[in-house]
């Protein structure tokens, strides 16, 4: 009688328990840990070797800027696993730019998987290594990472692996890489041992993956794992078409009734934007006005533009295949000086002065430049070399505005770091108002 109590009171226990609690011994932790040890093995092999990037950052006016960078990765032997009771995930991993010193290590326990929104994948070094980024809630995700001889507590948002390319015609083919299969093969293990779906829906998803259209793959599975990226190709074949309309529009000529000044500025706009090119802007502002505007109802008188004194470039340059031309300013130009960020941030690294980052525009001439400092958000100056954004006829580029005019300042890093790498070039709005203040970046401030 004792032992059918017993067996009763286990049994209404082990129903009361969460399905997931109860699920996670479905599947053998020597299948999974069999999925994680493939993964562990593909990322040593990469360990110390070069990745060359795209990477995408903020600088300090808001604005996304796009750097090619190289990153070195270093993977302890245990970098991925699979915990034996909790079937919780976790990551290790080491990395540095180029131009740092050090590897910076960080760490992530206790990762459920299951959790994860999102996949994405990239190839890297003449696809011979492939790049892969498990995403999850913001800030979900807990860890560490080392600074010098200190751990800290960290959160984090995403996972990151590598692996070497061994079949590059499977690229071709559209195929899923390796490490993709071997990620998604666990994910939906541990998804199925949850009770989120079952391996019939998960082998239906693989196969419409493969055989749909992006559009058609959303509709039938909008929560899937895939359908960020889905989401994500899509958006960016619609931007192609759009930039590639409007290019088509420029070069049919004038778009609309305004004005001469009113498309040019439109063209100015698209440049931009990146859409046109230095080149292209150009090109099609000469064929606007080599054109005759289309009359309207009142009469248009003719004016004759005063001929200008043509002026050379001191500098053309190429930022994301964009090219770009500059001219020096002269030696008493009103920006040169001091600039000196006015707000009081929080300082994480080293001690902060007072005005800090700052900007000095020189008056030194060098390279057909002037010389000068920039200084970055919690980092030493970096010596620049800068001019004014032109055209290529070396006519200085401005923006009038109800509240002052906007330049362009052009900066070459002579020195830097790998978000700012020595050699490439940047450009930074300068802003002169009509009460005189002159600000760069919409934060450093002239004061001398």
């Amino acid at each position: 009688m004792r032992r059918r109590i017993f067996i009763i009171l286990f049994s209404n226990l082990l129903l009361s328990l969460p399905l997931g609690l109860y699920a996670q011994q479905s599947i053998s932790y020597k299948t999974l840990d069999s999925i994680s040890l493939a993964i562990r093995k593909m990322q040593t092999t990469i360990n110390n070797i070069g990745v060359k990037g795209k990477y995408t950052r903020k600088n300090d006016s808001g604005r996304i800027v796009t750097n090619y960078d190289t990153t070195f990765y270093n993977f302890p032997e245990d970098n991925f696993g699979i915990t034996v009771d909790s079937h919780l995930a976790y990551k290790t991993m080491s990395s540095k730019k180029r131009a740092d010193a050090e590897y910076y290590s960080r760490g992530l326990e206790n990762i459920d998987l299951t959790t994860a929104k999102n996949i994405f994948w990239g190839y890297y070094n003449d696809s011979s290594i492939c790049g892969v980024t498990l995403g999850f809630p913001n800030a979900s995700l807990k860890g560490y990472r080392v600074e010098g001889e200190k751990k800290v507590n960290a959160d984090f948002s995403s996972l990151s692996f590598f692996a070497p390319v061994k079949n590059k015609k499977s690229i071709q083919t559209n195929s899923l890489p390796l490490l993709v299969q071997l990620l998604i093969k666990l994910y939906n293990l541990l998804c199925e041992e949850k009770g989120l779906f079952t391996t019939e829906q998960a082998a239906q998803e693989l196969k419409d993956l493969k055989s749909m259209s992006n559009t058609d793959f959303l509709a039938a599975h909008p929560n899937s794992i895939f359908s960020q990226r889905a989401k994500n190709i899509i958006a960016q074949a619609k931007k192609n078409q759009d930039e590639q309309s409007q290019k088509t529009v420029v070069t049919s000529g004038i778009s609309n009734n305004g004005s001469l000044a009113d498309e040019i500025n439109r063209l100015y706009a698209l440049k931009q934007k990146g859409i046109l090119t230095a080149a292209e802007f150009d090109a099609a502002k000469a064929k606007v006005l080599s054109m005759p505007t289309k009359p309207k109802n009142t009469t248009q008188a003719t004016v004759t533009p005063k001929a200008e004194t043509p002026k050379k470039k001191d500098l053309s340059f190429t930022i994301n295949s964009n090219n770009y031309c500059a001219i020096k300013a002269p030696a008493n130009s009103e920006f040169i000086g001091l600039y000196e960020y006015p707000g009081n941030e929080p300082v994480f690294w080293g001690t902060k002065k007072v005005g800090e980052p700052v900007v000095q525009l020189d008056a030194t001439e060098s390279e057909n430049g002037r010389t000068g400092k920039f200084q970055a958000h919690g980092i030493a100056p970096f010596d620049i070399l800068w001019w004014l954004e032109s055209d290529c006829n070396g006519k200085e580029q401005i923006i009038n505005g109800e509240l002052g005019d906007r330049r362009i300042l052009i900066v070459k890093y002579l020195t830097g770091n790998g978000n700012y790498p020595p050699g490439s070039y940047d450009r930074f709005t300068l802003d002169k108002f009509k009460t005189g203040r002159i600000v760069i970046l919409g934060e450093r401030e002239k004061v001398k």
